[in-house]
């Protein structure tokens, strides 16, 4: 009576701690994400109430025809079992476990006639006897859970049933930690696309207040994100009024795409940006605030003005240029009468009636109209050359720079759905000059063999040094256009020259290249046969090794 008693006490004792170790498994997993700590945990657990000298989980590879040891516990070092071993599901005691979804138990793998592939694997292991179950999560087997005894005869059925019972809960553990891991994954995905991005992308509430930025905002106006955040958008406009236009637009459920305005930088100053905006929705469909993106078009825009300013000083230079024109051609005309009846006032001997000092005071304001006639001209054509006086002058990465010009460039290209071979020099020299004074020769020149090259052409730019003269880069252009007439070869870079229709051209363009590619020491030279395209070749001085003197522009 008293051994039946024991008997009973120890199973109640056996039976309590089972519940324990069930009841601390469920809290790990309910307390803990990361994956490898919380197996631990369990297999310690485990430990407890069933001996095992290795522990092994594997799961279902995506396709389902292999077995990827995802985890191991080792009483004893193993010679052959790692973490990422594959094993085939077909002709295994485990894929024997997944397909059939009920436990294995193997009481002496020393005995068996014909082990199977992880049975024999085993049996190098030391193992001799093992217990494999099923994890299954939602109705879906994802893998098992092994253990293995270096003593035969060390798993029965009670034990298949306990260990089941723990495979339940690991499942599920196993489950929401990938479930997590993509998340995570994922999450830090966006994050790095978000952060890697140079354009500055906020997110607002329904009122405009900030309550995201990404690190483009500092790029963009140098402000840290954090500086931001709970201050409302409408801050950061130049324009009173913008903030609120932006909200009421996308309140009435429209996109704003490519929106041009300007925004104020911390330190003052006007940034041109290219808005895009939309509406935030959560999971309800219900609008919870705004996502804008900004893009810098700052140099666009002064690319532009600079653009717009050329044509206005072409336009008022031909009017001043053809009135200049016209003055003087009747002004030749009555200064030669004036010599003329001069002469022959002075011939016949005229009593000093004043008449030849009439002509005298007329002489002398013809040719004051004369001298401002030419002044004006001389003017007009001066005013479009660029002084070396406004330059800055520094060492540029002309590879660098050409690729920026090249981002202006594209989009016309893309447009016109022309091709562009780049062949940047891969010694990446560097050119002495003012980096916006070429930037506009070489958009220019690109944007002339534009113009020039029908559809299905191509442009190329190359950049290379000049083995022959050390010191020296060229840059090509060339295009696959008609060309340019031989008649017109030796007048391209003469002010107001252009071949193009009224109102398409000013021929200020070659003319000014010219002059800035001149004040950089260099040289701009047109090589091109008609009919067969046309190559323009900019020839510029290396900067100075570092120390070195400055050349003089």
């Amino acid at each position: 009576m008293r051994g039946e008693v024991g008997r009973l006490r120890q199973e109640l004792q056996a039976r309590d701690e089972r519940l324990s170790v069930l009841h601390r498994i469920t809290q790990n997993i309910n307390s803990s994400l990361d994956i490898d700590t919380l197996l631990q945990n369990i297999f310690a657990e485990i430990k407890k109430i069933l001996p095992f000298d290795m522990m092994v989980i594997l799961l279902l590879e995506e396709m389902g025809e292999e077995l990827r040891l995802f985890t191991l516990r080792k009483e004893k070092e193993l010679t052959r079992l790692e973490k990422g071993y594959t094993l085939p599901k077909g002709n295994t005691a485990s894929g024997w476990v997944v397909n059939h979804r009920r436990p294995r138990i193997a009481r002496d793998l020393s005995r068996l006639q014909e082990p199977l592939l992880d049975e024999e694997l085993g049996l190098l292991e030391g193992m001799r006897s093992y217990l494999m179950v099923p994890l299954v999560s939602k109705d879906k087997t994802i893998g098992t859970l092994d253990i293995g005894s270096c003593q035969p005869g060390a798993y029965e059925e009670e034990q298949a049933e306990l260990l089941e019972q723990l495979a339940g809960q690991i499942a599920v553990a196993l489950e929401n930690a990938q479930l997590y891991g993509q998340l995570r994954e994922n999450k830090l995905f966006l994050e790095n696309l978000i952060e890697s991005s140079i354009d500055a992308i906020v997110a607002t509430n329904r009122e405009g207040v900030i309550t995201f930025a990404s690190r483009g905002v500092e790029r963009l106006i140098g402000y840290r994100p954090e500086e931001i955040l709970g201050r409302p958008s409408s801050e950061f406009y130049a324009g009173e009024a913008v903030g609120e236009k932006i909200l009421r637009e996308l309140a009435r459920g429209k996109k704003i795409q490519d929106y041009e305005t300007e925004v104020v930088s911390k330190d003052g100053r006007s940034v041109y940006i290219s808005l895009s905006a939309s509406q935030l929705y959560n999971e309800k469909g219900e609008v919870v605030g705004t996502l804008r993106i900004a893009k810098d078009i700052s140099r666009r825009k002064r690319l532009e003005e600079q653009v717009r300013q050329s044509e206005r000083m072409a336009a008022t230079g031909k009017l001043a240029a053809g009135i200049a024109h016209e003055i003087n051609n009747p002004i030749a005309v009555i200064l030669s009468r004036i010599d003329c009846l001069q002469e022959e006032a002075s011939r016949k001997g005229f009593p000093a009636t004043g008449l030849l000092e009439d002509l005298q005071v007329i002489k002398h304001h013809a040719q004051n109209i004369s001298r401002i006639t030419n002044t004006l001209l001389t003017f007009t054509r001066d005013s479009f050359k660029p002084r070396d006086s406004f330059l800055r002058f520094r060492a540029c990465d002309i590879n660098g720079l050409l690729g920026k010009t090249l981002l202006l460039f594209r989009p016309s290209l893309q447009q016109k759905g022309l091709r562009l071979k780049y062949q940047p020099d891969p010694s990446h020299p560097r050119v002495w000059g003012d980096e916006n004074a070429l930037q506009q020769v070489f958009l220019n020149l690109l944007n002339n063999a534009l113009d020039a090259t029908p559809l299905g052409g191509r442009i190329a730019l190359s950049v290379r040094r000049r083995p022959r003269t050390p010191g020296w880069v060229r840059v090509q252009v060339s295009d696959t256009g008609m060309g340019i007439p031989p008649e017109n070869l030796s007048r391209i870079f003469d002010l107001f020259f252009t071949t193009k229709e009224v109102g398409k051209g000013t021929g200020l363009g070659l003319s000014i290249c010219h002059e800035i590619v001149k004040n950089h020491r260099g040289t701009l030279e047109v090589k091109s046969q008609w009919g067969k395209g046309a190559t323009f070749l900019v020839t510029l001085p290396t900067a100075p090794p570092a120390g070195a003197a400055v050349p003089a522009p």
